[in-house]
């Protein structure tokens, strides 16, 4: 008989092994696992916590019906147990040649915390789980419509892979696994009956969310976070959270043990931002943790600290999570990947300063700012909501107004070059000025580091703005224009010569205040001829939403335009128009340079000017 390979091996067991799942599924649903009686007025003994290197079990060697023991932190930072059955194998769920196990939770014998809960939550990512003292997977998956005794685990197996990824470059950040997995149609009505939940319930399989402790952020800002990371495809839950201390030079480092509390860190200070999970293993200074991505970013350098459970908080809306603050460093996260995030432990992360000077000039409040972000390549998107933390908090209030905001970038080009973009704008909005202002900052961050020239590391970012109740804005009433020294007259179109001296006066109105009026000459070509439109705009003219559009930790698909080269983009961001500057434009079809104005005029104003004119133009010999 032909002998088998390896290959066609393994996917006949894992064939036979969802068979039986299916088999198992069908037996009557059994209630929690029962343990070994105890007598009245005694405790059962607690094993020792697991142990650093624990032997991996192959998966194919995990089977249904094999009992585990499974670690996670319910208060404080020492891990309890959880009993954990082996229903069965998905196989090639998470990935090609990625399987799931499926298990079902329950308390140890005197322990409730399970039941307490409903089943399996948020925050008990990577809980290690072992048969016979043999590590077998991480808790990583529990049912995507609410908290149950059915999971998934990833497999120890797989996680460990990681170990021995080198400093390679990884996924860009808008590379996605999906994060869902569906559960086969003939397992949907033997899984809820097993777990006891409808069978519209059980239809998929989520990674479960990470709590993400945020610190420095009103609940507004914090949702527009959620937000943001869920159209970027990213499982977590935002919620508030105290401040993180900065890595220092002198730092001392905790040490993680399997079954304890684990958080990535993306950034320390005002914006403390951490996803709060579980220690799955630990070996020769090195960890893994979670049992699926992070923020899915490959090579990364985030935080890895400790942190102390609050408590389990049986939350209506979002099910159950674990409420955690950050504690002792435990070195820097150098992978984040499909399967597991890796730390290199007694190593502090490298992190990028975000300061700031928020001053009120209505009540005379201020602060100086600072958080620092762990990895470079998230500068956009914590320097822009640092802004809008200090903006809110000096600001005292939600609503609109008008702001000025400075800002200095710094950083090193690939060959180590140092780089610099200076910047100043004015702002102004009559529902939510803060959030109005940091659009712009977010947008020029993200386009140096999605820039298509060469890679760069920020090495600070400084912030100077002031905030006012009071909305400083002109708008643009109506326009008049002068040709070549004649009177100026309303017009809607205009015939005009190669040469035509022209005046365009704007007639503004201050928001409930005075009208004024501003003139912008402008000379028509010798060389021009055909139709087009002059414009007249307030402000840079852009409508740039991108953090409400999808480009949090997704800067390529929001950058704006990227010039011939990286000195030239650096120009073409801090000199573009800002929002205080009243422009005249003229720009013809099919002329030279293609769209581009033949002639323009720029006045910069004492605010900013909000609208638009345009007015059709035909230049003939």
């Amino acid at each position: 008989m032909r002998a088998i390979g390896h290959r066609q091996a393994r996917a006949a067991s894992l064939l036979a092994t969802a068979t039986l799942l299916i088999v198992a599924l069908a037996a009557p649903a059994t209630a929690a696992i029962r343990a070994p009686a105890v007598q009245a007025g005694s405790a059962e003994r607690a094993p020792a916590a697991p142990a650093p290197c624990a032997d991996i079990m192959p998966i194919d060697e995990v089977e249904r019906g094999m009992m585990g023991r499974g670690w996670t932190v319910v208060q404080g930072d020492t891990p309890e147990r959880f009993t954990v059955e082996v229903l069965g194998i998905l196989p090639d769920v998470i990935a090609p040649g990625r399987d799931l196990i499926i298990v079902e939770v329950s308390d140890v014998s005197g322990s409730t915390f399970i039941t307490r809960a409903g089943g399996i939550w948020a925050g008990m990512s990577g809980s290690p789980v072992y048969v016979g003292g043999r590590l077998i997977g991480a808790v990583a998956y529990g049912f995507s419509a609410g908290p149950s005794r059915i999971g998934g685990l990833t497999p120890a197996a797989d996680m460990v892979r990681v170990l021995d990824y080198g400093t390679a470059a990884g996924t860009t950040l808008a590379e996605r696994w999906a994060a869902t997995i569906d559960v086969p149609r003939g397992l949907r009505a033997k899984l809820a009956e097993r777990a006891g939940v409808p069978q519209a319930e059980a239809g998929s399989l989520s990674r479960l969310p990470l709590p993400m402790a945020v610190s420095g952020l009103s609940a507004r800002a914090r949702q527009r976070l959620q937000d943001g990371f869920e159209r970027a495809g990213m499982s977590v839950m935002v919620m508030s959270g105290s401040s993180a201390a900065r890595p220092s030079g002198g730092s001392s480092f905790g040490t993680p043990v399997p079954g304890g509390n684990f958080a990535g860190v993306i950034s320390y200070g005002d914006l403390s931002a951490a996803g709060v999970g579980t220690t799955t293993y630990v070996c020769d200074g090195q960890a893994l943790a979670f049992g699926h991505p992070f923020l899915f970013s490959g090579r990364s350098s985030l935080g890895a600290n400790d942190a102390n459970a609050l408590t389990i908080v049986d939350d209506p809306t979002f099910g159950p999570y674990k409420l955690a603050a950050v504690g002792d460093l435990f070195g820097t996260v150098d992978q984040d990947r499909l399967t597991a995030i890796r730390a290199d432990l007694g190593r502090a992360p490298n992190t990028v300063p975000v300061t700031s000077d928020v001053r009120s000039l209505d009540h005379g409040a201020q602060r100086d700012g600072r958080t620092d972000v762990a990895d470079s390549r998230f500068v956009p998107d914590i320097a822009a909501f640092h802004l809008l933390g200090n903006l809110d908090a000096v600001g005292d209030r939600v609503g609109g107004g008008s702001s000025r905001v400075k800002w200095v970038v710094r950083g090193e080009r690939a060959d180590g070059a140092p780089f610099e973009l200076r910047r100043a704008n004015r702002y102004a909005s009559q529902y939510d000025v803060t959030f109005e202002s940091i659009f712009e900052l977010f947008e020029q961050l993200a386009t140096i580091e999605a820039n298509p020239f060469e890679e760069i590391t920020f090495t600070g970012v400084d912030l100077r703005a002031s905030i006012t109740e009071d909305y400083l804005a002109y708008g643009i009433s109506n326009v008049k224009i002068s040709k070549n020294g004649g009177a100026f007259r309303p017009r809607e179109s205009m015939r005009a010569r190669p040469g035509d001296e022209l005046v365009v006066r704007a007639i503004l109105r201050q928001y409930r205040g005075d009208r004024s009026r501003v003139d912008l000459p402008l000379t028509v070509p010798d060389s021009a001829t055909g139709e087009g439109f002059l414009e007249v705009t307030g402000g840079s003219g852009s409508d740039f939403f991108g953090l409400e559009g999808g480009c949090l930790f997704d800067h390529e698909a929001c950058a704006s335009g990227a010039g011939d080269g990286f000195d030239a983009m650096l120009r073409s961001l801090e000199y573009e128009a800002k929002n205080q500057d009243l422009s005249a434009e003229l720009t013809l079809f099919g002329f030279e340079g293609q769209g581009e104005p033949i002639a323009s005029s720029r006045e910069r104003l004492d605010r900013v000017v909000d609208g638009s004119y345009s007015i059709f133009v035909s230049i003939q010999p």
